[in-house]
């Protein structure tokens, strides 16, 4: 592909919307419900924060379209939000869901969602637990994209200087060239394009019928760009408070090739390690998705100093059918991800063995046995770092709270808090149930207190800040065991 053809596809995609929205307007455009394209309708469920986004963006064309749950539960729920007045008639006189909803969101339709999430946003308590509530109200809303809407076919973001391939696509990479190009560009980015990469990530999820918490809670000041080369860019992103992981940052991020949106996912950083997950769209798979991903791992681990990169499971197979049919165990293995347990090391190689002479594939029964593997790279970086597994470090915290206080996490939480002497309780309870032997240090205590609160503020400077609290970091990999 040359300049000439990039632009000419790109004028292609914007005529398609217009063609593809007057099409959705006959009796024929059923068919393109949910296709992703701009100027076609998206019928689907969503958080409550992207519906209120989707709503506010994109106002009246978005609306309520239905809702699965039960009427009696949409009643139950939603009566109590009621002017006082409005409850004690309907003590009296029950209304039926159509009439319930006629009478308190209105004869128009149109504006039904609208007045729905006004409603909802008086629930008291957290942003996840109002999100809670809404979930179960299995809430389908209708949105006709605009065509000029940043989605799939249309959505882009001009950083950087596209890239052409006049030879072919660079399908061959590995993490170790990735990490010798050094550390990559940070772009400069004004509030106004933090907020355009932040509508394009929700859009181009929204087209996917999916969300994911980085981007639909994005907290726009902390969203960060960066140049990779060779036409990559990838926006990070981290959350609002509310939906903050209490220990590791979930760093989001969206990959770029051309200005084009194509793959997202994420890395669970704590300490020197991450937990992490590719996801590219289907339209760019068995293309650059090696390069994709050497790329994000030079950027991760650069901006926060890694020494370990875990593939989350899932990714390799485990509860998805997709991973089993790909056999994407394979494609880790050859950027040079390992199992971390001895027994799927061996059973791996093996295979390796058996099916490289004739390029046979792998029964599906062997790679559902790895993908229960810890598929682990180390990047180059000196520094010594023993796995923390934070599902082991949960299992501790809960027998903790089951055992010395009778299942009252209030109680932990208070005791936690008096007992160490820390204003953030996010990490209270934890800390308090691996205290060392000889208690925690007074300098840990106070670096935890000067630290937490800098999380809220920016999460992936305060990824890396977290590094120095040694002591914890020794604790966390203790109440891990041996995980290989």
């Amino acid at each position: 592909m040359n300049r000439d053809e990039w632009e000419g596809a790109n004028r292609e995609l914007g005529e398609l919307a217009v063609r593809a929205q007057a099409l959705s307007r006959t009796s024929r455009g059923a068919a393109l419900q949910n296709s992703g394209i701009a100027g076609t309708p998206i019928v689907a469920s969503f958080s409550l924060a992207l519906t209120r986004w989707l709503v506010d963006r994109f106002g009246e064309n978005v609306s309520l379209d239905s809702s699965d749950a039960d009427p009696e539960h949409l009643m139950a729920t939603l009566t109590p939000l009621l002017d006082p007045i409005e409850r004690e008639v309907l003590s009296e006189h029950p209304l039926r869901w159509t009439q319930w909803r006629r009478q308190f969101l209105g004869p128009q339709r149109a504006q039904h969602l609208r007045r729905l999430l006004t409603l909802l946003e008086r629930l008291p308590g957290t942003s996840p637990e109002r999100d809670a509530v809404f979930a179960s109200l299995r809430v389908f809303v209708r949105w006709v994209v605009p065509i000029d809407a940043p989605v799939l076919s249309t959505g882009r973001f001009p950083a950087g200087a596209p890239r052409f391939h006049p030879r072919g696509l660079v399908k061959r990479a590995l993490p170790a060239r990735a990490w010798a190009e050094g550390k990559p560009a940070r772009l400069r980015l004004d509030a106004a394009e933090r907020r355009d990469l932040v509508d394009l990530a929700r859009g181009t999820m929204t087209s996917l019928l999916s969300e994911t918490d980085p981007f639909t809670c994005a907290h726009e000041g902390e969203v960060e760009l960066h140049d990779m080369g060779h036409g990559v860019s990838v926006a990070l992103f981290a959350s609002i408070p509310e939906h903050k992981l209490a220990l590791e940052a979930y760093v989001g991020y969206l990959l770029l090739k051309n200005h084009v949106p194509v793959g997202y996912g994420g890395g669970w950083v704590l300490g020197r390690q991450a937990r992490f997950g590719l996801n590219v769209l289907t339209p760019f798979r068995g293309g650059e998705s090696a390069l994709f991903l050497c790329q994000l791992l030079r950027l991760y681990a650069r901006r926060f100093g890694l020494k370990l990169f875990l593939v989350d499971p899932y990714q390799i197979g485990l509860g998805n059918p997709d991973g089993i049919r790909s056999g994407a165990f394979w494609f880790y293995w050859r950027l040079g991800f390992r199992p971390r347990q001895a027994e799927l090391l061996a059973l791996a190689r093996a295979e390796a063995l058996r099916i490289k002479p004739g390029g046979k594939r792998t029964p599906a029964a062997t790679l559902r046995r790895l993908s229960h593997a810890v598929m682990a790279w180390e990047t180059p970086l000196e520094a010594g770092w023993a796995p923390i597994d934070v599902e082991q470090v949960g299992a501790v915290v809960s027998r903790h709270i089951l055992e010395r206080f009778d299942g009252d996490r209030v109680k932990a939480g208070r005791s936690a808090k008096r007992r160490l002497g820390l204003r953030d309780s996010r990490l209270a309870v934890m800390l308090d149930a691996l205290t060392p032997s000889g208690g925690w240090s007074a300098a840990e205590l106070s670096r935890l207190n000067r630290l937490m609160p800098g999380k809220d503020r920016n999460e992936m400077d305060h990824a890396r800040a977290l590094q120095g609290c040694r002591q914890l970091m020794g604790r966390l990999a203790d109440a891990s065991g041996d995980t290989q």
